[in-house]
């Protein structure tokens, strides 16, 4: 017997009505499940609902935290960003510098949350 379930199990598969799409007649019902290993199709992206599609520990967000390091190190040692762009594999100087600059401010933002729940901390 068991406990009643209060709602129903979800399913992968993913039935959407055509309206509008470039290679299917309007008022067809597709399948539109996406592939093994995949979360989403062109025909449901953007992700509905709860979170933005990519895990925080996919391989291309470790790569970038990986590569976010070495600009800071490259940084420190006294290249420029165009030198860092290169030997990392960004496409412009600009790569760079925009993750060295959300590294800068995640940890101000860090240091920010601490001091403030610090103020709220019981003594």
């Amino acid at each position: 017997m068991g406990r009643k379930r209060t709602a129903p199990r979800q399913s992968w598969r993913k039935v959407e009505y055509s309206q509008g799409w470039p290679d299917v007649p309007d008022g067809t019902f597709c399948d539109v499940t996406p592939e093994p290993g995949r979360t989403y199709t062109r025909y449901t992206w953007p992700p509905r609902g709860r979170g933005r599609g990519e895990s925080l520990y996919s391989p291309r967000r470790i790569e970038a935290k990986l590569r976010m390091v070495k600009v800071i190190r490259l940084r420190a040692a006294g290249y420029t960003w165009e030198r860092i762009a290169r030997a990392l594999g960004f496409r412009d100087a600009s790569g760079p510098y925009r993750a060295y600059r959300r590294a800068v401010d995640r940890v101000d933002w860090d240091r920010d949350r601490k001091a403030e729940l610090k103020k709220y901390r019981y003594r």
